[in-house]
């Protein structure tokens, strides 16, 4: 079934950015909160809304499970950049999707950079491309690296299809993509890696990326080599 059938997307003009993340998880793997991981005495997340304000136009929303966790990272946080934004998960045991069914909802009309909490980094490079590929197809819904459903762009109008996935109790975000019909790059892994598209899931993932941390994505990418396909 095609979940985009019946959904336009007007592209007229340069898509709208926002930037949405996701902190609702329970952080099992990590042990411990990753949203609060100490980076030179700041908090991951603190680290990931200052990239996120500084690579997009539009609002920051951050999806969480509770007012509670709201309230845990105004106070660890403290002053916020412009825009931002919390918004809850109406199912948190649905994981990631949950919060991306919120926050696109309440998000005005135009595409979200979506990435997790714990994704210590926003690639200016890699979200022009995906910018480019949404204004190259008018009327796309997502797009995103194949088999990566976050470090990706979603339009708000996504928000119905993750509506509907949650009622019918299909959580992956897999299947979301193939709802909205993505158009999907194929890169590899080592673009992957350029463009920084990872999460912190564990010690030894936190551990090896700070000791890597002084090579920043863009040092890593270079000038994009343009081979790089894309597929609906």
């Amino acid at each position: 079934m095609n979940g985009a059938s019946g959904i336009k997307v007007s592209n007229g003009q340069d898509p709208v950015c926002h930037g949405l993340i996701l902190a609702g998880g329970q952080s099992t793997r990590m042990g411990q909160d990753k949203a609060l991981l100490q980076i030179e005495g700041r908090p991951l997340l603190a680290w990931l809304m200052d990239a996120m304000r500084a690579a997009v136009q539009g609002d920051i929303i951050v999806a969480v499970n509770s007012p509670e966790r709201e309230a845990l990272y105004r106070d660890r946080l403290g002053p916020l950049p412009a825009g931002v934004r919390f918004v809850y998960d109406r199912m948190p045991e649905a994981g990631p999707l949950a919060g991306i069914a919120a926050g696109l909802a309440a998000m005005p009309d135009g595409y979200a950079y979506t990435a997790a909490c714990d994704a210590p980094e926003v690639s200016p490079r890699w979200l022009a491309r995906l910018l480019a590929e949404a204004s190259a197809e008018p009327g796309a819904l997502a797009v995103a690296a194949r088999g990566e459903p976050l470090h990706a762009l979603y339009h708000a109008r996504v928000a119905r299809l993750a509506e509907d996935a949650l009622a019918e109790g299909d959580y992956r975000l897999m299947s979301l993509l193939r709802r909205a019909a993505a158009r999907q790059l194929d890169l590899a892994e080592r673009e992957k890696a350029a463009y920084g598209l990872h999460n912190l899931n564990t010690p030894e993932q936190f551990r090896i990326y700070l000791a890597g941390r002084n090579h920043t994505i863009e040092d890593r990418t270079g000038q994009d080599d343009g081979n790089s396909k894309s597929d609906n």
